[in-house]
């Protein structure tokens, strides 16, 4: 059964790491418990997101549904806090991460996430963004967590529109801190401007994190 789970997390990784500027979207996902990254040590990630409408689309585009595939890296700064860079598309977002409850090295308890970037779809957006993430401490192999999210994106051209989504989040972590795999569903309000479309937008993902990642891919 392990061993089907290693094969599983290196195939979605190997995806990320040969496919690293497929598609640009809204980064919705969070992909994470409230566990900070220990201090001096960095954790990569792969995420594989959809989302039911694109937010980045140029002017006059249908709303078309949005696929995601980012690569990103955690590292801890001390036992509280961490820095994360995210690369999405050719953009990218930087977030600090800050722990507000529960013991350093455990899952159950509280982290904050916020910070900003650049993303280029849609002409091309400066974006804000924050989440506060709760977990459960872990059941055998697998950690729920959930929390709320915030999003702004300013469009750097004129003709786009400003974009904003807030929402909740949930998921499962199945596996250890070092090497797992989480599926994640979110519900965000994001208002748009067009005739006849939802303002709701739908996001399941799925995230492969850990520092055995590069392990898991023979790296």
């Amino acid at each position: 059964m392990r061993t089907l789970f290693l094969a599983a997390l290196a195939a979605l990784a190997a995806l990320a790491v040969l496919v690293p500027l497929a598609g640009c979207a809204v980064p919705y996902n969070v992909g994470q418990t409230a566990r900070t990254t220990p201090k001096g040590v960095a954790v990569p990630s792969a995420t594989f997101q959809y989302a039911s409408h694109d937010r980045l689309r140029e002017p006059g585009d249908d709303d078309n549904p949005a696929f995601m595939l980012s690569n990103g890296v955690r590292l801890g700064l001390d036992e509280r806090s961490d820095i994360g860079l995210r690369i999405v598309g050719v953009g990218a977002v930087v977030t600090y991460g800050r722990r507000l409850t529960g013991m350093p090295g455990t899952d159950a308890g509280t982290t904050l996430l916020a910070g900003g970037g650049i993303l280029f779809g849609g002409g091309g957006h400066a974006h804000l963004e924050a989440s506060v993430v709760t977990s459960a401490a872990s059941i055998g192999e697998l950690t729920p967590y959930g929390g709320v999210r915030a999003q702004y994106l300013g469009p750097f051209g004129n003709d786009n529109e400003n974009v904003f989504a807030t929402g909740v989040f949930g998921g499962i972590r199945f596996g250890e801190p070092n090497l797992a795999i989480a599926p994640e569903l979110g519900l965000f309000y994001s208002p748009t401007s067009g005739f006849g479309e939802s303002d709701l937008v739908v996001v399941p993902s799925v995230t492969v994190r850990g520092s055995g990642l590069l392990r898991a891919l023979g790296l």
